[in-house]
């Protein structure tokens, strides 16, 4: 009798247990890869797969004909079709760069300001209210808070003004002596104003002395055109700035230049002044106070300014608002030694009444 043909094991019966046989057992190691495949594989008398539908195809590459290579054809690749009508597409923020931040908020009308602009409003608030706040200078500057306190410590460190919680005071402590450079951009329209005054008291023919600084720089400024004037300075920006005017005769003191300030110091510009006598002599100050007069933070400074008090008929401080209600190391004179004061309007009435009390001729420009 013929054995029966041995019948090949169905994978749906090896999975459910059903028609298995000791031969159709799976090897051992081996046994759990049929099971897994038979999970994924269809019966033989399952039903036939439904048609897929057709899959997307990506855009093809435009090809010349003749050219299969593909770098070839990238070169070619067909751009991106333009956005249908109606699409907007913002390649740039139009809307924010074509608007002015002046016409919603009337505050930021300010930013335009220069940085020293603002510096001296700061000053100037200063000194009229004695101190200030952080939030009400960056409300009435339409700037962050954080420029503001920047703003506020660079005038600490240069003197100006003693840092507080949320603010800052008037300095009451004594300053420091600061280069030409940073003299020259602060308060230009309050010097150019007094230097005009100054020059209306000089006439022609005069013998004038200018001391060294921006105000009195700005005065020699106004001297040109004027006709046999003799100007006697220790500035030696003064002096290159008058020395090719025709009508006047520029002499220079002599003696040791003081760096970054471009002033002579010394016993020999000392030497020379005493033995001078002319009609005007100009002074600056960096620091003045109403009951101790003119002070310095530079020692040889003094007998400098001493001897050209003394050889002046007239003499006349001038002076911006910022160097009032200030102290410096070393007196020079009281004002009473003085004989007029000129200065902006933004001088503390205070400080006003007590130069008029003491006798001096107070000129507000």
């Amino acid at each position: 009798m013929q054995p029966a043909p041995r019948q090949p094991l169905n994978p749906c019966t090896a999975m459910s247990g059903r028609g298995s046989t000791t031969r159709g057992r799976c090897r051992k190691g081996t046994a759990r890869l049929i099971p897994l495949a038979a999970r994924h594989r269809r019966c033989s008398s399952s039903r036939p797969r439904r048609p897929h539908s057709p899959a997307s195809t990506a855009p093809a590459l435009r090809q010349e004909p003749g050219r299969s290579s593909l770098h070839e054809a990238r070169k070619n690749f067909l751009p991106i079709a333009p956005p249908p009508a109606g699409i907007a597409v913002f390649t740039q923020n139009t809307q924010c760069a074509n608007r002015s931040p002046h016409t919603h908020n009337p505050r930021l009308r300010m930013c335009d300001m220069n940085i020293q602009e603002r510096l001296d409003q700061i000053l100037k608030h200063l000194q009229q209210h004695g101190q200030v706040q952080v939030r009400d200078l960056a409300q009435q500057f339409g700037v962050s808070e954080m420029t503001i306190r920047r703003d506020l410590e660079r005038l600490a460190r240069e003197g100006h003004l003693v840092r507080t919680y949320g603010g800052a005071t008037a300095a009451a402590g004594l300053i420091g002596e600061q280069p030409f450079a940073a003299k020259a951009v602060s308060h230009i329209e309050e010097k150019e104003r007094i230097a005009r005054a100054a020059a209306d008291l000089v006439q022609d023919g005069d013998v004038v002395l200018l001391d060294a600084g921006s105000t009195t720089l700005a005065i020699s400024r106004c001297l040109r055109g004027r006709k046999g004037l003799t100007v006697i300075t220790v500035d030696l920006k003064i002096a290159l700035e008058l020395c090719d005017e025709p009508g006047i005769e520029v002499i220079v003191t002599g003696g040791t230049a003081m760096p970054e300030i471009y002033s002579l110091l010394g016993p020999v510009a000392e030497q020379f002044l005493r033995g001078l006598t002319v009609n005007i002599a100009f002074l600056g100050s960096s620091a003045v106070d109403v009951d101790f007069g003119l002070t310095t933070p530079t020692l040889s400074k003094v007998p400098l300014k001493r001897a050209m008090i003394g050889a002046a008929q007239h003499a006349v401080l001038v002076a911006d608002s910022s160097k009032f209600n200030r102290r410096a190391t070393y007196q020079i004179c009281p004002l009473s030694s003085l004989s007029r004061v000129i200065t902006d309007d933004g001088l503390p009435p205070a400080a006003a009444a007590a130069i008029r009390k003491g006798g001096i001729t107070l000129d507000l420009v």
